[in-house]
């Protein structure tokens, strides 16, 4: 079940805050349901928690993004589509201690001469706002082999646990401030390229 054209701009009409707060923060996630129940909430809630006691953090800091949680994109170049088999769902992880290990790691790969250079602007945009998007690391990266081989291996088991084929994308966020920045200004973007 998708959402129909009028369902997304009856979401998109509300301000900017309301969209982030009730619709990108609220407790229910859309990967697991369109609707708002209480089962969907509490397999919500679990795999926060799964993800939470995987990368150590507390589930408060675990949050999924973008069509996964909305059933559309709310990324500006994707006009508005929906939540399919074949999206990413994308988990937002709030973590000083994370971000700023894998700020320094880039900075080690970049010295070393290891850095994909191609990666560049990229990954330099996501610093700048305060979050790791994970490209440009080498496979000679430890903190990075680590991080793929863990997050490779949960994403098989959460797949299997939580019925979902989708990849997942996992941003780091320094702050919770960070993740507003973020999010508000794609939603605007988003508003404004479909002139709401």
């Amino acid at each position: 079940m998708t959402l129909t054209m009028e369902e997304k701009k009856n979401i998109l009409s509300k301000n900017i805050d309301d969209i982030y707060q009730d619709d990108l923060l609220g407790n229910n996630a859309y990967c697991f349901s369109p609707n708002t129940t209480l089962e969907a909430i509490n397999k919500y809630d679990n795999f926060k928690s799964d993800v939470a006691t995987l990368l150590g953090v507390h589930k408060n800091n675990v949050s999924i993004f973008g069509s996964g949680k909305i059933g559309f994109s709310l990324n500006p170049a994707n006009g508005l589509r929906d939540f399919t088999e074949e999206s990413d769902i994308d988990i937002a992880v709030v973590s000083p201690t994370h971000y700023s290990h894998f700020r320094q790691q880039y900075l080690e790969e970049f010295y070393s001469g290891r850095f994909k250079y191609q990666f560049h602007k990229k990954v330099a945009s996501s610093i700048f706002k305060k979050f790791i998007i994970f490209d440009g690391f080498s496979v000679k990266n430890e903190s990075y082999k680590r991080w793929i081989e863990e997050t490779g291996e949960f994403e098989a088991t959460i797949q299997l646990k939580y019925e979902l084929i989708n990849d997942i994308n996992y941003r780091i966020f320094e702050s919770w401030d960070a993740v507003s920045y973020y999010y508000k200004n794609s939603i605007k973007e988003c508003k404004e390229r479909n002139e709401l």
